[in-house]
């Protein structure tokens, strides 16, 4: 029997719907059907522009679709909740981007009624669905390196237009540097170690924006088995990325964990007592590097997340990302945000 394609939807005309835009057209099991903006002649445009079957006026209108089967959103992040909770009322899986929402209590609606109308929802933060997280995660549970004892971490990026929606909309909805950063240092430690911090502190650097928001936010968290955490990130910094999780045995490194993008091969270096006679000590950069075992990984983290999607509705597969796992995700940035408020250690 001929496997059915799974038909897509765009729910907005944000810019980041062109990473996903490929992903969903070089997949077999996907079509791109249709993209739906608040304005029609907008929407139009669009559509004749990425060679989109079909636009809507209004989202509402696109929900009305019976063609489609799922949704991707990337609405600013505190309409999440509102447009998932409609797509999935329209029986409509959702791919929706992260963070998934900016409250507890919203996911919490999520999950209810994607268990009342059997519809899938997940978090589309990409680095999740991509082999490079798998094989650090099986580094680490094969023993590597050792136990466990720290995770250092940076996301740091240039935006200094404060009429873009980080800056714009306030902290309880969803704006700033962790909401937006953070948030991918914080789910990959989780996802990499498959546990949960236990307490954490959090540090605004700077508040910038019509939403006085993060610009600047460090973090430490401590996990059980007295794994420690530190990461910062950033919106006005040279754009720059890494992960550094050090054991007993040995030291892993990412370059690139969180935005394997077109035209960009993330490396993940593994450093232990085999490799570490051959090091020159007293060099740096490359000619250090080149005595490191490691390994480098593509770019296709969207096409990854759109067929582990594809996989999940049509064949019953756990979600890489259930809604449990980002609620877990929203519970420590919570407690970070609440932590630099009162500046004391907040438990999870």
């Amino acid at each position: 029997m001929k496997k059915r394609k799974l038909n897509w939807a765009l729910l907005s005309t944000a810019r980041i719907n062109e990473r996903l835009i490929p992903a969903i057209r070089e997949s077999k099991n996907s079509q791109l059907m249709a993209v739906a903006s608040r304005n029609l002649k907008n929407s139009k445009n669009y559509a004749k522009k990425h060679n989109i079957q079909k636009a809507y006026g209004s989202y509402e209108d696109l929900l009305k679709d019976t063609e489609i089967d799922v949704v991707y959103i990337s609405l600013p992040n505190h309409l999440h909740c509102e447009w998932a909770l409609k797509t999935a009322k329209a029986k409509k899986h959702v791919l929706c981007e992260k963070p998934l929402a900016p409250s507890l209590n919203e996911i919490d609606k999520m999950i209810a009624i994607s268990k009342k109308n059997k519809v899938m929802i997940q978090e589309a933060t990409m680095m999740r669905f991509h082999p490079q997280t798998d094989y650090v995660r099986q580094l680490i549970s094969k023993n590597k390196i050792g136990k466990i004892h720290y995770i250092s971490a940076i996301f740091a990026i240039t935006n200094l237009n404060y009429k873009d929606i980080r800056y714009v909309y306030s902290i309880p909805k969803g704006g700033g540097s962790l909401f937006d950063l953070g948030s991918y240092c914080i789910s990959f430690s989780r996802g990499i170690l498959g546990l949960e911090p236990k307490k954490v502190f959090g540090n605004i650097g700077i508040t910038r924006g019509a939403g006085q928001v993060d610009q600047i936010f460090s973090a430490y968290l401590e996990f059980q088995d007295n794994i420690k955490m530190h990461f910062h990130c950033s919106m006005r910094s040279f754009p720059h990325e890494s992960v550094t999780i050090v054991g007993e045995k040995g030291t892993i490194v990412l370059d690139l964990p969180y935005c394997n993008l077109p035209g960009e091969t993330g490396t993940v270096y593994l450093i232990n007592k085999s490799n570490y006679k051959k090091i020159d000590t007293t060099a740096f950069g490359d000619s250090m590097r080149k005595n490191f075992s490691s390994i480098s990984f593509d770019e296709k983290a969207y096409n990854y997340q759109v067929e582990s999607v594809n996989s999940t509705i049509l064949r019953g597969t756990k979600p890489t990302i259930t809604l449990e796992d980002s609620k877990n995700n929203i519970k420590a940035i919570l407690a970070l945000l609440k932590s630099a408020e009162t500046k004391i250690f907040m438990k999870v």
